[in-house]
C-alpha cells in the first residue's frame, strides 16, 4: 500500500505537461476569472467573486477585461441557481450547462447586447433549452466559456 508522501512522489516523477493547443488558463490578476489566449479567442473560468452575476453579466465583464468589444461564445460548461428561458423555466434550485452559444456587442459600451441560447440539466436529469431571459441565470460556483472576437 502507498502512503499519501509516496503516491505524491510517484505523481511528480511521471507527471507530463498537458497537450493544449494553446497554453493553459493561467490567473491574470484579475478578480473572478482566469484567462488563457489563443489569438482571438480565450477561454475563461469565471469563479466565485462572479457570483450573484449572471451569466451574461459574467461574460461581458469577461470581454472587456480581455478588451473585446465584441464577440461570441462558442462552449460553455457551469452551474446556475436555475435556468430561465424566455419561454419557460428549469426547476430549481441548480442546473448544469451543458451547452451555451450565442453573441455579444457593444462589450465596453454602457448598453451591451448579449443573446444566448443554452442548454441544462436539472437535477433530475431532465434537459431543458432556449434562449436565456436577460438579466436572469446567476452563476453558481463556476461557469467555463470559450469566447472569440468577432
Amino acid at each position: 500500500m502507498k502512503t499519501p508522501d509516496s503516491y505524491a512522489a510517484h505523481r511528480r516523477r511521471t507527471a507530463r505537461a498537458p497537450r493544449y493547443g494553446c497554453a493553459p488558463p493561467k490567473f491574470d490578476g484579475a478578480p473572478g476569472f482566469s484567462m488563457g489566449r489563443a489569438g482571438r479567442s480565450l477561454s475563461a473560468l469565471t469563479g466565485a467573486t462572479l457570483l450573484e452575476r449572471s451569466v451574461a453579466g459574467a461574460i461581458v465583464r469577461v470581454c472587456r477585461e480581455a478588451g473585446f468589444d465584441s464577440a461570441e461564445v462558442s462552449a460553455s460548461l457551469g452551474s446556475t441557481t436555475g435556468a430561465v428561458f424566455t419561454r419557460g423555466t428549469a426547476p430549481w434550485p441548480a442546473v448544469e450547462f451543458t451547452h451555451l452559444r450565442g453573441s455579444v456587442s457593444s462589450a465596453s459600451g454602457e448598453n451591451p447586447r448579449v443573446h444566448l441560447e443554452g442548454e441544462v440539466v436539472d437535477v433530475a436529469g431532465d434537459v431543458h433549452s432556449g434562449v436565456l431571459a436577460a438579466g436572469a441565470n446567476l452563476v453558481a460556483v463556476t461557469f467555463e466559456l470559450f469566447i472569440r472576437r468577432s
